[in-house]
Parts: C-alpha cells; structure tokens; sequence
C-alpha cells in the first residue's frame, strides 16, 4: 500500500510567498530612523504617546497579514494532518492488541525467571535474604540464566567468606552478624564489634571507679537498738502452766532460764536480793 498525494503535485507546493519585502523594509528603516533619534521633552509626553501608538498600529497591521498567509498556507496542511491521524488510529488498533499479547507473555516469562532465579538461591543454603542484592536486570531476556547463576555463586562466596570472619571474632559475633545480614557490609559489622567492646570497657571503667569511690567514703556507726526491757515483754499475770517468754523480743546476749528452788523464807529474800544486785530480770511464778 502506497501513500499517493494527487493535489498538488510535486512542483505544486508553495515555493515562496513574494510580496514588497524590500520597499517596505527600507522605509520602515528610513521612518524608525527619525524615532529611534527622538527625544521628547516633559511637554512632548502627548506627542510621544502620539507616535508610540502609530508604530503599534503599524505593528499590528503586519502582524494580522502573517496571521492571515499563515492560515491560508496550512488550510490543505490541517486538513491532511487529520486525515492521516484518522489512518494511523486504524492501524493502531491491531497494534494494541499484539501489543497487549506480547506483555502478557513477556510478564510471564519474567515470573517464570524470577521463580526460578529464588529457587537457584534457595538451593545454596545462604541465610541472607536474596532481596538484600536481587538485581533487577536478571529479569530481562537479555540476561541469561547461566550470567544470573555465575552472579549469584559469586555473591554467595563473598557472603560466606564475609560470615567466616566474623563468626571467627570470640566476643560479639552474634551481634556483628545481624549487622552484617542488615546491609552486607562486613567493614560495618566490623565497625559494630569495635563499638560493643569500647562500650563494654567504658563500662567496666565506671564500675571501677563507682567502686573505688564507695570505698573511700567512711565506714557507718551503726547505733544498736535498745533491746527490750524484760519487765515490757514478761507477762506479770504469768503463772506456772502458761508461762512462755518470748525469747524472739529479747536481745541475743541475754536469755531466759527456768529455776525452781526449794527455799525457806531467809534463803528467799537472800535470792531476790541477789537478782536485784545482779540488775537480772525475773518473775515470780
């Protein structure tokens, strides 16, 4: 199918459109002369609006005749255009179709390679998830499979190597790896393992001091409490069958003991007043 323009012909297109270009140009150059020259004084402001709206008439007049060439040059010219639009949608029409057809098969391939690009990754046994280096130029059917894999083996072995190092550290590995597994940056975790063990020595620093300044500070009095009095713990209304001294209430360097002596009345005072002189603390049952 060819394209034929009948009207005009080959040699009927507008070659040029003639008109006095230069008679008026030199003119207008001779008339512009005597204004550009002009100089209005305060009471020549009439006389300068006077001119200025001369010169803009002038300008609109030449300005309207390019308009009206203009229009008539592209009236065949817009009428084309539109016919060749309505030609071009006829045939864009098929083309969004296959178009459509082709994406679709096309996405499905891409899914297909993705799926089988994680289950290449899945099978190396890495424990850093494949979106942390996915690169998504593996998905174009430019790139191989075979590329993707060797990529792949490539980023695992550094992986690997960079894992060895750092479990290889005796303090803080654990934390340098999941660091590590965060951003791929082996230099990172490195950094991470530094930090942990200068703060772990900060630490230990102020614990020193914390410690040695608690030891300098003087030792406590410790005031004892007042132990009890006897008299305030004894029950006075004991007797014989329910007698029970509390021996919790009482302070530890003295304690109860239970004597019963047979006495006549002399021995009896003697006793008491034994007790009294020793300042012991009793009842009489």
């Amino acid at each position: 199918m060819e394209l034929k323009i009948i009207s005009p012909g080959a040699d009927g297109f507008i070659k040029a459109i003639e008109f006095n270009y230069d008679e008026i140009k030199n003119e207008m150059a001779a008339k512009v002369s005597d204004y550009k020259a002009m100089v209005y004084s305060d009471d020549q402001i009439k006389d300068a609006k006077k001119d200025r709206a001369e010169l803009n008439k002038l300008v609109k007049a030449m300005e309207d005749k390019r308009k009206e060439i203009k229009a008539l040059c592209l009236e065949p010219y817009n009428k084309f255009e539109k016919q060749m639009k309505d030609l071009v949608a006829i045939v864009n029409e098929p083309i969004g179709i296959i178009d459509s057809q082709i994406k679709a098969y096309e996405d499905e391939q891409k899914q297909k390679k993705v799926a089988e690009i994680r289950e290449y990754y899945a099978g190396k046994g890495c424990d850093i998830d494949l979106d942390k280096f996915y690169d998504k130029k593996w998905e174009n059917a430019s790139v191989t499979m075979a590329a993707v894999k060797t990529a792949i083996d490539t980023k695992v072995d550094e992986i690997n190597a960079d894992v060895k190092i750092l479990e290889a550290e005796t303090e803080y590995s654990f934390e340098a790896l999941e660091v590590y597994k965060k951003t791929l940056d082996i230099r990172f975790a490195m950094s991470e393992i530094q930090r942990l063990k200068d703060l772990e020595q900060r630490k230990a620093e102020h614990e020193a001091l914390k410690r040695a300044q608690s030891e300098e500070k003087p030792a406590e009095v410790e005031i004892p409490k007042e132990e009890p009095k006897v008299s305030e713990i004894v029950n006075n209304e004991a007797t014989e069958d329910n007698f029970t001294p509390d021996f919790d209430a009482i302070g530890d360097n003295r304690h109860w003991i239970t004597i019963k002596a047979h006495v006549d009345t002399e021995n009896h005072a003697e006793l008491l007043a034994f007790l009294d002189e020793k300042k012991i603390e009793y009842t009489l049952l």
